[in-house]
């Protein structure tokens, strides 16, 4: 065998295992910070709340982990939304009011939604594009008490990315100075 046609053995092969491999679940988690003075007509809530949002492209799943405290009424529905623009306000792409009756003014909320590809990918696009928001309503602001926009957590890939480019500057600063 001539090292062409090894080197093209050798292609194959790989191609030929990694199209067996099975598919892996790319995973993507939002997270944001809810108050008040975030909803699209600030109000003076002193309620707070966080939320991670987890995309799950294999089972085209959307999981929902939401703590709040201190709304100024019972949690009456719970949505994600996608705004026109940033910081704006927008119609409603995925409810979870799954609440029990009366809703708590502290609590929490865990649920995953299998949504239909058309709509799993519009509401990722638009979470990736800084434009959904979790809204949070209560009986005292029907409107919505607490609300934020969601952004990307970053995988640990790149935070250690980040420290070992942190480290180089300080190596580069410290050679400069000894020299």
């Amino acid at each position: 065998m001539t090292v062409s046609t090894l080197a093209r053995f050798a292609a194959g092969a790989s191609l030929a295992l990694a199209s067996a491999m099975p598919a892996h679940a790319i995973t993507t988690t939002f997270f944001t910070s809810m108050s008040g003075p975030a909803e699209f007509v600030p109000n003076p809530s002193t309620a707070t709340g966080t939320a991670y949002i987890t995309f799950d492209d294999v089972l085209v799943t959307v999981a929902v982990a939401e703590t709040w405290s201190g709304l100024s009424g019972n949690a009456t529905v719970n949505h994600i939304h996608v705004a026109t623009s940033p910081s704006g306000s927008g119609p409603v792409k995925l409810g979870f009011s799954t609440f029990s009756n009366p809703s708590p003014a502290t609590g929490s909320f865990n649920g995953s939604f299998t949504l239909n590809l058309t709509d799993f990918n519009s509401l990722f696009n638009s979470t990736v594009a800084g434009l959904a928001y979790v809204n949070l309503h209560s009986t005292a602001y029907r409107g919505g008490e607490i609300r934020g926009f969601l952004a990307p957590v970053p995988e640990v890939s790149t935070y250690a990315m980040m420290a070992a480019g942190l480290a180089a500057l300080g190596f580069v600063a410290r050679r400069r100075r000894q020299s």
